[in-house]
C-alpha cells in the first residue's frame, strides 16, 4: 500500500542520515583494490563486479563522488572488459555472461557517468 511504501521511504532516509560518511569513506580507501575495484576485506584478494556495485550504490546513496575513492576511468575499463561475446557481462573479464551481472554492470555504467 501507498502508507508502506512511505513508512519504508521514511525509515530507509534516517538510517541514511546515520551514516558517518567521513568513515564509511575511509573503509572505502581501506578495501580499495585500487585503482578500479574493491574487496570484501583489505586483505582479501576476491574481486568482482558485485563489490563495485554493492560500493558504488552505496556512495551513489551517501552522495560521495566515487572519485574519490577509485579511478573512475580504470573502474570503467574493468568494467568493459567484463562483457562477453554474446553482449552480456560475467563477474571478471573471460567469465560467462549472467542477467544479474549484467544488469550490475549497466547500472554501474550509468552511475559512474
Amino acid at each position: 500500500t501507498k502508507f508502506q511504501q512511505e513508512l519504508s521511504a521514511a525509515t530507509w532516509q534516517e538510517s541514511l542520515r546515520r551514516i558517518d560518511s567521513p568513515a564509511h569513506e575511509e573503509l572505502n580507501l581501506i578495501c580499495s583494490k585500487f585503482p578500479y575495484s574493491f574487496g570484501l576485506f583489505p586483505d582479501g584478494t576476491y574481486e568482482d563486479i558485485q563489490f563495485i556495485y554493492c560500493e558504488i550504490t552505496m556512495l551513489a546513496m551517501i552522495r560521495v563522488d566515487p572519485g574519490k575513492v577509485i579511478d573512475v576511468n580504470s573502474t570503467e575499463h574493468f568494467l568493459k572488459s567484463c562483457r562477453h561475446y554474446e553482449g552480456g557481462y560475467g563477474q571478471t573479464p573471460y567469465c560467462e555472461a549472467q542477467g544479474g551481472t549484467t544488469y550490475c554492470t549497466l547500472a554501474l555504467l550509468v552511475l559512474l557517468g
